[in-house]
C-alpha cells in the first residue's frame, strides 16, 4: 500500500496515456503503429525478421514487443506494453528532472501526439532518455555501453550515430574501450541469431544496402517551415557544443539528429525536438511544480482543441472488434468500409492471395494471412534495388490474386507507396473483380 501511495501518480500517467491512445488519438494508430505491430505478430507466429518479412530497423523492438503477444495477441496487448514504456519514460524524466519532465507530454501532444507512436523510433527515444539519466548520474561505463549496444539493435542509423558521437565527446580510451566492449554484446547477439536463422544476407541488404535506396527515394521534396526549424536547432546545438565541449549529452543531441535524416516531418522533428527540450529544461528559472502544472494544462488544452475541432472523431468512435483488434479504434463509417473489403478479402483466403495496399498488414492480421514482403510495399523497404527485385518476384508468381486499392495504385503518392509495382499488375495481369475502392487481379 505505502508503494501505491508513494507512486500513483506513475499509475495515473500509465492509465491515462493508455485511455489516450486507444479513445482519443486513436488515429495515429495505423500505418506505422500497425507494421510495428505486424512485425512483432509475425515473430509470434514463428516468422523471422528480413527473411520472411520486410523491416528496414535491426530487431530488438519488435522482439520485445511481440513478448506480451503470446499471451493475448491483439493490438490492444501492444498498447498495453507500449504504455509501460511511456510510463517507464516519463519515471526517468521525473527522476532526472522533477515535474520539469512532465512538459514532454505537450511538446509531443503539439505535434498531434505523433511522436508517442508505438514504433522502434519512440523505443530509441525511450533508450536515448535512459543514456542521459545514467550519463548524469555517472554510471558504470559498461553499463552505458550495454544500452548503446541496445540502442544500435533498435535503430542501426540513430543507435550508430549516436555512438560516434559520444564518443567523439567522450575523448577518453579507455571509457570508449569499456563502452565498445559491451556495445558490441547486443550486436554479437543479433548477428548470432541472424546466421541461426539464415537471414544475415537479407539483413544487410535491407538495413545497410537498402538504406541507398531509401536515402535517395524517400526525402523531404521541399524547403519547409520544419527544415528551417532543424536547420536552427542544429546551429544551435553547434554553438552549445562549441561553448561546452565537455557536456557529453549535447554530443547523444547532436548523434539524436540523425532522426530527421532523411525525412524530416511532424513525426521525426517531434522526436528530436523532445531530444533537443531536455538540454534546456534545468536552466528554466521557474520552479519545478509550476512547471508540471503548466504542462497538464497545456495538454488538457491541446486535447479540448483537438475535440473542438474534430467532434466527429469522438462522436463517430467505436471499437473495429475483430481477430486480433479487438480494442481497436475507429470511426463507424470507416469500421464499416473496411469490414466490406475484410470480407470480400476474407473470401479468397482459400486462393493464393495479397492485398497491395498502406493498409495490407491490418487485412493480413486480421485474416490470419502470412505477413510478407508485400506488406510494407514502400519505396526503399525491401533492399538495394529493391524495387526491382519486387517486380521479378511478382513476375514469378502464377495463379494469384492481387487485390488494388485504386486511389494509391496508378499514380505515383507522396507517401513512399510503391506504385511502380501496383501499375505492372494493372498493365500485365487480368482485372477479374472489384469491392468498393478495390480492383481484384487475376495472374494466370
Amino acid at each position: 500500500m505505502a508503494f501505491l501511495k508513494k507512486n500513483y501518480y506513475y499509475f495515473l500517467i500509465f492509465f491515462v496515456f493508455l485511455f489516450l491512445s486507444v479513445v482519443f488519438f486513436y488515429e495515429n494508430c495505423s500505418f506505422d503503429v500497425i507494421w510495428n505491430y505486424g512485425f512483432s505478430h509475425a515473430i509470434r507466429i514463428g516468422k523471422v525478421p528480413y527473411r520472411d518479412f520486410n523491416i528496414i530497423s535491426t530487431p530488438l523492438y519488435p522482439f520485445i514487443m511481440s513478448i506480451g503477444l503470446f499471451i493475448k495477441d491483439d493490438i490492444f496487448t501492444f498498447m498495453l506494453e507500449h504504455s509501460l514504456l511511456v510510463t517507464f519514460l516519463f519515471y526517468l524524466l521525473i527522476k532526472q528532472f522533477k515535474a520539469k519532465g512532465l512538459i514532454l507530454a505537450p511538446i509531443f501532444a503539439f505535434f498531434l501526439f505523433l511522436p508517442f507512436n508505438a514504433t522502434y523510433n519512440f523505443f530509441a527515444f525511450f533508450l536515448i532518455v535512459l543514456l542521459f539519466y545514467l550519463e548524469k548520474n555517472a554510471s558504470n561505463d559498461y553499463l552505458i555501453g550495454f544500452i548503446l549496444g541496445l540502442l544500435i539493435i533498435t535503430k542501426q542509423t540513430i543507435g550508430l550515430s549516436v555512438l560516434f558521437f559520444s564518443f567523439l565527446g567522450l575523448r577518453n580510451l579507455p571509457k570508449i574501450g569499456k563502452r565498445l566492449l559491451t556495445a558490441s554484446l547486443p550486436c554479437l547477439c543479433l548477428l548470432i541469431y541472424l546466421l541461426i536463422t539464415k537471414s544475415l544476407s537479407s539483413f544487410l541488404d535491407l538495413c545497410f544496402l537498402g538504406l541507398l535506396d531509401f536515402g535517395t527515394k524517400n526525402h523531404t521534396t521541399s524547403f519547409t517551415f520544419l527544415t528551417f526549424l532543424a536547420i536552427l536547432l542544429f546551429l544551435v546545438l553547434v554553438i552549445k557544443i562549441y561553448k561546452e565541449k565537455n557536456n557529453l549529452l549535447n554530443y547523444y543531441i547532436l548523434g539524436s539528429f540523425s532522426f530527421l535524416i532523411p525525412i524530416i516531418d511532424l513525426y521525426h522533428f517531434g522526436l528530436f525536438l523532445g531530444l533537443f527540450s531536455l538540454l534546456f529544461l534545468e536552466k528554466i528559472p521557474l520552479p519545478s511544480s509550476y512547471i508540471g502544472k503548466l504542462s497538464l494544462v497545456l495538454l488538457s488544452l491541446i486535447c479540448l482543441i483537438n475535440l473542438l475541432i474534430v467532434p466527429e472523431k469522438f462522436t463517430q468512435f467505436t471499437f473495429f472488434n475483430k481477430n486480433h483488434f479487438h480494442y481497436y479504434g475507429l470511426k463507424e463509417t470507416d469500421k464499416k468500409t473496411l469490414t466490406k473489403v475484410l470480407n470480400k478479402y476474407q473470401s479468397y483466403q482459400s486462393k493464393n492471395v495479397y492485398m497491395l495496399d498502406p493498409l495490407a498488414m491490418f487485412y493480413d492480421i486480421t485474416t490470419n494471412h502470412n505477413i510478407t514482403y508485400f506488406d510494407v510495399l514502400l519505396t526503399g523497404n525491401y533492399g538495394y534495388h529493391g524495387t526491382t527485385k519486387m517486380l521479378k518476384k511478382v513476375k514469378n508468381m502464377h495463379k494469384t490474386y492481387f487485390f488494388l486499392n485504386k486511389d494509391k495504385s496508378k499514380n505515383q503518392s507522396t507517401d513512399q507507396f510503391d506504385t511502380k509495382i501496383t501499375k505492372y499488375i494493372i498493365n500485365n495481369t487480368k482485372k477479374c473483380d472489384h469491392i468498393l475502392n478495390y480492383d481484384i487481379y487475376y495472374k494466370e
